[in-house]
């Protein structure tokens, strides 16, 4: 007899709602107060299979965010951490399924809106608030540092800095972006104006240079940031140096063409 596993769908309006395992081994996401955990293997067919399993009532509330550790590291090659609107950041072991640390550092009645691993650092794991706290989580000696973003910065998205361990990217409402440096009592390195609409994603590029840039100018650390927002535009920042815009790409508006038939 054939099995079929029916799981929740994941959460919505939520941009890091579904993550996968740097090492392709696993794929989670968030449904409900629930994990829903796939891992991919080979049948005896040679078909892909997906063997399904759920960490149920993970938090009290809506989860909205997910990410893996880095699978290199040994210490959490089998860990990924969640965000609820519970104002609860948890570390999980999804071999186990089993809760490891958990904090609620942000504060009373503050809902946790996003989360992320740090690739420059695997022990620490950034949380962000809707009222604008971030919370940076070191797991080893589980301790939290807690930081406020200016008043008008109401954030929506969080993105670790993948060349220097202090710096995240907060994506917010109204199309603000800002860059923070989490050292020390924490700093405003930049604030990047130039959506219309809420900002609700953001990549770091993985190389430090500036890979658009002329080669014989070329700077080291221009750590480039796309920022997306709602408006469909894409905004490429030099982040890491002056702030300043690289690149811009307007999505089209108008609905795509195609030669397929629809179906009403």
């Amino acid at each position: 007899m054939t099995e079929f596993v029916f799981v929740p769908s994941p959460n919505s309006y939520a941009g890091k709602i579904l993550a996968c395992s740097d090492d392709g081994a696993v794929v989670a996401f968030g449904a409900k107060h629930e994990i829903v955990l796939f891992r991919p293997t080979s049948s005896a067919g040679g078909f892909l299979d997906l063997q399904t399993s759920l960490i149920p009532s993970a938090h009290g509330d809506r989860i909205v965010a997910v990410a893996f550790g880095p699978s290199q590291v040994g210490a959490y090659r089998t860990h990924v951490a969640t965000a609820s609107d519970d104002g609860s950041v948890r570390l999980w072991d999804h071999s186990t399924e089993s809760l490891i640390l958990k904090h609620s550092g942000h504060g009373d009645d503050e809902k946790v809106v996003s989360l992320d691993w740090s690739i420059a650092d695997a022990n620490m794991v950034v949380s962000v608030s809707d009222v604008g706290s971030i919370v940076v989580w070191d797991l080893e000696a589980n301790k939290r540092s807690r930081f406020s973003l200016p008043a008008d910065a109401y954030p929506l998205t969080v993105d670790c800095c993948p060349h220097d361990r202090d710096i995240v990217a907060v994506g917010c409402e109204s199309g603000l972006v800002v860059v923070y440096n989490t050292r020390d009592l924490g700093s405003v390195v930049h604030r990047l104006s130039a959506h219309e609409t809420d900002v609700v994603s953001l990549s770091w590029c993985p190389a430090p240079h500036n890979v658009l840039g002329d080669e014989a100018r070329n700077d080291m650390r221009a750590y480039l940031l796309a920022s997306g927002a709602q408006d469909r535009s894409v905004h490429v920042w030099r982040a890491g140096s002056d702030g300043r815009r690289e690149l811009t790409i307007d999505l089209p508006h108008e609905q795509l063409t195609t030669d397929g038939n629809r179906s009403k």
